[in-house]
């Protein structure tokens, strides 16, 4: 199984892992150089014209591709030529991949939980978050992560990079982890829409513009469900031994090997979801892209509007309803 960036192969009888055919390279490089592009104009644009006072949670968001980057060069980039590796590189090697997997399903439930909060107490949201608490729970949960990561490699026996072994018995409660971070994200996102579609505290105008600023949560959630979900959970199944010994095991396998790469590519494209439903990283794109193809237009880019108006002004201007 086709499963290098989760855990090292802990079954002998699973096919080759270097077998990579032409399709295979084109497709992680491909990805690799896609992913890493897009996640880095996005970092850049967050870095060099976001706010982070203004808008902490963004700090959440740039946790999120930079684990997405580093997925795109360190797995997607790397991959086909893994077996080329020395033995002693790939401990530092699988600890980066699961940390910035696992960082990047982390950091999208604190980022529905911020938005729990910021629908729930818009008026005291500032109170409660800003961007010295982010940047203390990002190193927090960067720092647990990588010593999580770090505890599990210590079970890892050295061979080569496609047959490292793993204690699986170590590796088990990770596997649930990514289950319930992603099942919990899915539901926080469902209770952030009801309340933003049953609220009565704000009109019709207020809660359509609310609703927008949700877009980019709802939609990274969904595409996250959708694209990483069933890989975890079909190869969760399986390193329970649910499925071996069954006749259509080989069918099993082939259906869990495809969405492996529907997870690899669903991690290389989040940057595509940033740019499309966040107001200054599309205009930011759009100003790039015009400067591009037009060199005599060298104002262009400046002239764009840096970002929204303050959220706290949109806050405090929220029209409420009469209370009886």
């Amino acid at each position: 199984m086709n499963d290098t960036a989760m855990s090292a192969p802990t079954n002998t009888s699973a096919p080759p892992l270097d077998q990579i055919s032409p399709f295979d390279y084109i497709f992680y490089f491909g990805c690799a150089t896609t992913g890493g592009v897009l996640n880095f104009i996005v970092l850049y644009i967050a870095f060099r014209y976001i706010d982070m006072e203004d808008k902490p949670r963004q700090i959440i968001v740039v946790n999120m591709t930079v684990a997405d980057f580093l997925f795109s060069v360190f797995y997607m980039g790397t991959r086909p030529v893994l077996a080329n590796f020395p033995g002693w590189s790939c401990h530092g090697y699988y600890v980066t991949i699961w940390a910035v997997q696992l960082c990047s399903c982390v950091n999208l439930l604190w980022l529905n939980l911020d938005k729990l909060i910021f629908i729930q107490f818009p008026l005291h949201y500032y109170q409660i978050i800003n961007r010295n608490r982010i940047a203390i729970l990002s190193a927090i949960t960067w720092s647990t992560i990588i010593a999580i990561c770090v505890v599990v490699d210590f079970y890892m026996i050295e061979e080569t990079c496609l047959a490292m072994k793993l204690n699986i018995t170590v590796y088990m409660p990770i596997l649930f982890v990514y289950v319930i971070l992603i099942i919990c994200s899915f539901i926080c996102s469902a209770i952030i829409f009801f309340i933003a579609q049953t609220t009565t505290r704000m009109e019709a105008t207020a809660r359509s513009k609310m609703l927008r600023r949700l877009l980019f949560l709802f939609t990274s959630t969904l595409w996250t469900f959708f694209t990483c979900l069933p890989y975890r959970s079909l190869y969760l199944v399986n390193k329970l031994g649910l499925v071996k010994g069954y006749s259509w095991y080989g069918t099993y396998y082939n259906i869990t090997t495809f969405f492996f790469s529907v997870l690899s590519f669903g991690i290389c494209f989040n940057p595509v979801i940033t740019i499309m439903t966040q107001h200054i990283y599309r205009n930011r794109v759009v100003a790039i892209w015009k400067r591009l193809i037009n060199r005599s237009g060298k104002n262009d880019f400046e002239k764009i509007s840096d970002r929204r108006k303050s959220t706290q002004a949109f806050l405090e201007s929220i029209p409420l309803s009469r209370q009886t």
